[in-house]
């Protein structure tokens, strides 16, 4: 029983498809929750490249930057997945990015700083 219009079957160089069928015959689909945090992501960077402000502005608003990455890596992250087979990894990394957080949060805390 087929359940598409036309059968699997292979055709000629002129009659290409711009999305190929793969040998099952399924859709392959993007992940939209990674594509919409890879254009957030984006427009951070950008907005942090071209938008000129103070040095110490600057480094203030990345480190605010990093600091919601690193908590939404915490919270949203399935660490406890068993399934998983990067948590080890992702654990050991987001502990390190949460030292960075820390230092860099204790310079802005500082009263060193001279504008």
């Amino acid at each position: 029983m087929v359940l598409h219009s036309r059968a699997y079957k292979s055709r000629p160089y002129r009659d290409v498809d711009l999305f190929p069928h793969n040998d099952y015959n399924t859709n392959t689909y993007t992940n939209f929750k990674a594509v919409v945090v890879l254009i957030g992501l984006l427009i951070l960077f950008f907005y942090h490249l071209f938008y000129r402000s103070n040095a110490e502005t600057t480094k203030l608003s990345w480190t605010t930057v990093l600091t919601i990455c690193w908590l939404a890596l915490i919270i949203f992250y399935p660490f406890k997945d068993p399934t998983n087979t990067a948590r080890g990894a992702i654990g050991f990394f987001t502990l390190i990015g949460g030292l960075a957080v820390s230092i860099l949060w204790v310079r802005f805390f500082s009263d060193e700083i001279v504008a």
